[in-house]
């Protein structure tokens, strides 16, 4: 029976519609508006005072926003619902950085010159490359770096605990920022060692938040570029470093890693795998995120994965849900 075509139009007014909301829920973080509602009910003319914006222009966005459940809004008022709490910065679970940090959003209108090219969309928009644009902008960066802390911390605290680490070895976090994770690991057993391999200003940041979780005496710094030859470890972790890169460079990064590989090694790997049966999956939405960043950058399937393993090297030994839509891949070396 063919599908009613009025239904069809308002199904696709409402994307059109949700698009709108996303760019306006942006817009509202990065002005501070769920932070300084915090305290409760406030006029709309105080609002747009405290936060530097335009009353008129700022009343509609409210208006508009309330219909999604975001504020309670009567037209010269305005108050933060549960949901609209969860933007708050302080919220044990805020999303206030995955709105407010730069993103797919503020490029995606340009997906068309990706499809054209094959190149980031933000290229045209920022006139750089993604990383070269947040290196030029530290308010901006900062805020990408607190979207990935906040993602780290959700992993760390959810998953490093369910797994299995080997007493008195050693992990290596490549590509590990300011070692989240790896504190998460050092954590489970006291007899493990750590070596965070990252660029040396991160490596700066990183010592400080290591030695404030007294576990600098337990964790080397190295400071080397993904595609020099990792340093001998018994686990290896690579936490959404592949999806940042195409086929070639991910390749590089692994072989990287296989090149002081000892024979029993393992590596764990952490990604959103893009499901072969074609049912909806949050990956495909990251997915379309990396082609808007980074252009060459991807989700893969399992499938996909596994030929860049064996390819350098690994052969996937379990693959298990890690927390929300992220998955552990767990490989093992080929000739071990």
């Amino acid at each position: 029976m063919e599908s009613d075509p009025q239904a069809n139009v308002l199904r696709l007014a409402h994307i059109y519609e949700t698009g709108l909301v996303l760019h306006c829920l942006s817009a509202v973080c990065r002005l501070g508006i769920p932070d300084l509602l915090a305290d409760g009910r406030i006029t709309v003319s105080e609002l747009a005072a405290r936060s530097g914006a335009s009353e008129e222009p700022l009343r509609r966005v409210l208006r508009f926003i309330s219909d999604h459940d975001i504020v309670l809004f009567d037209g010269y008022t305005v108050a933060l619902t549960d949901l609209g709490r969860l933007l708050r910065k302080e919220h044990p679970l805020s999303m206030w950085t995955s709105f407010a940090a730069p993103g797919p959003a503020d490029v995606a209108h340009a997906i068309a010159s990706s499809l054209r090219t094959g190149r980031a969309a933000a290229e045209e928009v920022f006139h750089a490359p993604f990383w070269k644009y947040l290196a030029a902008h530290p308010a901006e960066q900062d805020l990408f770096d607190d979207l990935m802390r906040r993602q780290a911390q959700g992993l760390a605290l959810n998953c490093i605990p369910a797994l299995a680490w080997p007493g008195g070895g050693t992990v290596a976090d490549v590509g590990g920022g300011l070692g989240l994770m790896l504190a998460a690991v050092l954590d489970q057993d006291p007899t493990l060692c750590g070596i965070l391999v990252e660029q040396p200003q991160v490596l700066k940041r990183a010592r400080e938040f290591l030695s404030a979780r007294h576990l600098a005496h337990r964790c080397q710094l190295r400071h080397s570029s993904l595609f020099e030859p990792a340093p001998p470890a018994d686990v290896y972790l690579l936490s959404f470093i592949l999806h940042d890169w195409g086929d070639k460079d991910a390749e590089k990064i692994l072989n990287a890693v296989t090149s002081n590989a000892a024979e029993n090694a393992v590596l764990r790997i952490f990604e959103r795998l893009i499901p072969e049966d074609g049912r909806p999956h949050a990956s495909k939405q990251f997915d379309i995120g990396m082609l808007l960043l980074l252009g060459e950058g991807r989700e893969r399937t399992a499938r996909e994965l596994e030929g860049l393993l064996r390819r350098t090297g690994w052969e996937i030994d379990e693959i298990i849900p890690a927390y929300g839509t992220i998955d552990m891949i767990q490989a093992r070396r080929a000739d071990g």
